[in-house]
């Protein structure tokens, strides 16, 4: 188990190498499957959107076992993604859970527009809808996206007693991020 600094170090580095092209892929071989086998031990955990274009392992240039990755469209909170967050702080002993949101996502641009033509898609956009204004446009999805993000950190930071008082004892961070699709960049900040 690493420290949720020693933890978003690696986030960083990793992410630095995929964004440069120089990817190491650490931990993607035989002998890291069989070495899972008999359980898993990841230094971090990623809510990220389930958007195919931001899957945390690659972003962030991590392997097998490295990272406990929860991806749900618009990277909203509900029960079952709590659940399975504090199963990666609780039982796994994770120190730093990351909330990514990216530009372009199709979760808030939904909300956004109010299309929820689908009542799965609406119980999802439903949970994003509150952070718009009525005179958010478009031209608004990035500062909406990130004020999701920082929601979602807000929520998360509430649940203490979930996470076994963690966050009070300075044992859990919980840091939000923000990928930008083009560079390839992911940008955390810590100050909601």
């Amino acid at each position: 188990m690493i420290s949720a600094k020693e933890a978003l170090k690696k986030l960083i580095e990793g992410n630095e190498r995929f964004f440069s092209g120089n990817l190491e892929n650490p931990n993607r071989c035989n002998i890291r499957r069989g070495e899972l086998l008999g359980g898993q031990t990841p230094f971090a955990a990623i809510l990220s959107c389930s958007d195919s274009r931001t899957p945390g392992e690659i972003v962030f240039d991590q392997g097998l076992g490295d990272l406990f990755v929860v991806r749900v469209a618009g990277n909203i909170l509900a029960e079952e993604v709590i659940g399975s967050l504090a199963y990666a702080v609780n039982d796994l002993d994770v120190n730093l859970v990351i909330v990514m949101g990216h530009d372009h996502c199709g979760a808030v641009t939904a909300a956004l527009n109010d299309d929820n033509k689908c009542i799965y898609v609406k119980s999802l956009i439903d949970k994003i809808k509150p952070l718009i204004s009525s005179h958010n446009t478009i031209d608004d999805l990035e500062k909406i996206t990130k004020r999701n993000v920082k929601n979602v950190v807000t929520q998360l930071k509430n649940l203490n007693v979930v996470f076994n008082n963690k966050i009070s004892g300075g044992k859990l961070e919980i840091i939000g991020a923000y990928y930008d699709l083009e560079t390839g960049k992911v940008d955390f900040y810590t100050d909601h």
